[in-house]
């Protein structure tokens, strides 16, 4: 504590040296400004004050601005002697021009009156003469010489005016025969265009109709007035992705008619070229029109054979070939939802948390159609060894449901084929629901609800979701064989889990003999319920263009960091190898 005064006072006393050091030198500055500030005032006759500076800085600037003033007006009064002196030589030079004006004035108006006797001498002697016909005609051809050059400037404009127009005709002459030309070239490709696209036969016009283009255009309007190019290409190449897997056996494929036509195709006229499709019936290639034809002749001779043959396809086909395949699906499903509750009744949480699963049959939806239960119970028989009274209710529910099937399929306008309904309607999966049942120590058997969910605690949450998840998963996996790995990758594994149930957690995955990555932010995984875990971290340094893997080995005591990865190998296989003895 004394060393820090001690300090503390050395400090203080080298700032206070260098304060008074700043302090001499500014006193010297101001002693050096006094001195300037003496010899201007003795220069100018004035005391070394600061009122006498103030004042005369004052008087001169009030001496500067009169000056300027005085300036200013000296100024004008000199540009008004001069403006003076020279009105004085224009008045002086105005009165010379004026005594000769005066002059030359009385010489003409002797001279006026000398012509005016001279003209009342030949107006007396024309008297004598014809000289008021004379006179007319001769006004008349001044006038009209006068007029003359206006007469020719007209006639002149005229004459413009009308070659001008004509060679505007004439062009538009030229312009009209070279127009008459490309829109006959038009007309040909156009005429062209409407045969090969009128030979396709892709739209089907009513019998009493006339095949003339004026009447078809009238026909097509209403339904390709809103229709562009792009869209209509759009959603064709839409629907062909979504129903080409149905089309694989005609082996339909992509491409482009008219492309012949678009050779010659006139300037400013649009493309000819556009997309089609074809296919292949019976190892005969043609127009997807064509095969649409020959498919609805087959669905007609299909739907005589349905008549026909109805006994034999509800009867014989589904509900025996089908119905058999389905009834190991759902013998299937019902041993593995055996499992998995098998295996979520084996575990043992630390909260005592038990979960368990119910997959629950629906109810029939229409009265031709049997309840998920019943349907399941007939399924479960032999068809030869049932009775006609099963028979039939079998296969009257699979008869109600390809009629469902139908139906859907028409309502949506050929967005939905009808393979993909009948899919879905014979998808067993559907015909079932899941419920998941929770029970705690010295409590009943709930349903796991949203309300039931929201009781638990953090770690029981986290349980109610993972247990049926790793559940399904090894029952999944028993399938397979022995020495198959049971791999299982998580992203940002158990967040929002406490390290006691992140333990349980691990401890689950072991027990299950999970081969699992897993990847988390702030998870280590070196818990005791793991016998040996491989970690790496993932390191940035701040703004670094890098990352570092920092390896780790968790023997399920102590968490080592390696040299290398070659080393977490090693470290790995002497783990196994202790485990094993």
């Amino acid at each position: 504590m004394l060393v820090q005064e001690q300090h503390k006072y050395e400090t203080k006393t080298a700032e206070c040296k260098e304060i008074e050091e700043r302090w001499k030198k500014l006193s010297e500055q101001i002693q050096e400004k006094k001195k300037k500030a003496i010899e201007i005032a003795q220069q100018l006759y004035l005391q070394c004050t600061y009122a006498i500076f103030q004042e005369a800085k004052d008087a001169a600037a009030e001496y500067e601005k009169n000056l300027i003033a005085l300036k200013s007006a000296h100024e004008m009064f000199l540009q008004s002697v001069r403006h003076m002196k020279d009105l004085t030589r224009r008045l002086e030079s105005i009165d010379a021009d004026l005594d000769e004006i005066r002059y030359d004035l009385s010489g003409a108006q002797r001279h006026l009156v000398k012509l005016e006797q001279e003209h009342a001498s030949i107006v007396e002697q024309l008297k004598l003469t014809d000289y008021e016909q004379i006179r007319e005609r001769l006004d008349a051809c001044i006038t009209w010489l006068k007029e003359y050059p206006e007469h020719l400037n007209q006639c002149l404009q005229k004459r413009a005016g009308i070659k001008e127009h004509l060679d505007t005709l004439r062009k538009q002459e030229e312009a009209g025969e070279s127009q008459k030309q490309i829109l006959e070239q038009k007309r040909i490709w156009r005429g062209k265009c409407y045969e090969a696209e009128f030979a396709l036969a892709y739209i089907r016009f009513p019998e009493e109709m006339q095949t003339d283009v004026n009447s078809i255009c009238e026909y097509l309007e209403a339904d390709t007035k809103s229709l562009g190019k792009q869209n209509v290409i759009t959603s064709l190449n839409q629907i062909y992705f979504e129903n080409r897997g149905f089309l694989n056996e005609y082996q339909v494929m992509q491409g482009e008619l008219f492309k012949e036509l678009d050779e010659n195709r006139p300037l400013g006229e649009a493309e000819a070229v556009r997309q089609d499709f074809t296919a292949r019936y019976q190892g005969i290639k043609l127009p997807f029109s064509r095969l649409l034809a020959h498919l609805e002749e087959d669905i007609a001779q299909l739907q005589d054979l349905i008549k026909a043959g109805d006994r034999e396809l509800f009867e014989d086909i589904l509900a025996n070939t089908v119905s058999r395949k389905i009834r190991g699906k759902i013998n299937a499903s019902n041993a593995w939802v055996e499992k998995m509750n098998a295996l979520m009744g084996s575990m043992n949480t630390s909260s005592g948390l038990k979960l368990s699963l119910r997959w629950r049959s629906k109810t029939a939806e229409s009265e031709n159609q049997l309840d998920t239960k019943e349907l399941v119970e007939l399924l479960k028989k032999d068809y030869r060894l049932m009775s006609e009274e099963e028979a039939a209710c079998l296969s009257t529910h699979f008869r109600s449901k390809v009629e469902e099937a139908r139906r859907r399929a028409s309502d949506s306008g050929g967005m939905i084929s009808f393979y993909q309904v009948m899919k879905e309607t014979l998808d067993y999966r559907k015909w079932f629901e899941f419920q998941l049942f929770s029970q705690k120590k010295g409590e009943r058997v709930k349903e796991l609800t949203n309300s039931v969910f929201g009781t638990f605690s953090g770690g029981e949450k986290a349980m109610s979701m993972y247990v049926p998840l790793f559940s399904a998963v090894v029952a999944k996996y028993q399938g397979g064989r022995a020495d198959a790995p049971r791999l299982v990758s998580l992203d940002e594994a158990f967040a929002g889990v406490d390290n006691r149930n992140i333990r349980d957690m691990f401890r689950l995955m072991t027990e299950f003999s999970f081969d699992f990555i897993i990847n988390s932010q702030v998870l280590w995984g070196d818990c005791d319920t793991l016998d040996a875990l491989a970690i790496y971290q993932l390191i940035r340094p701040e703004n670094a263009k890098f990352v570092t893997v920092m390896p780790y080995v968790w023997n399920g005591h102590s968490r080592e960091l390696m040299e290398s990865e070659e080393a977490v190998e090693q470290r790995r296989a002497e783990i196994e190898q202790t485990a094993g003895v």
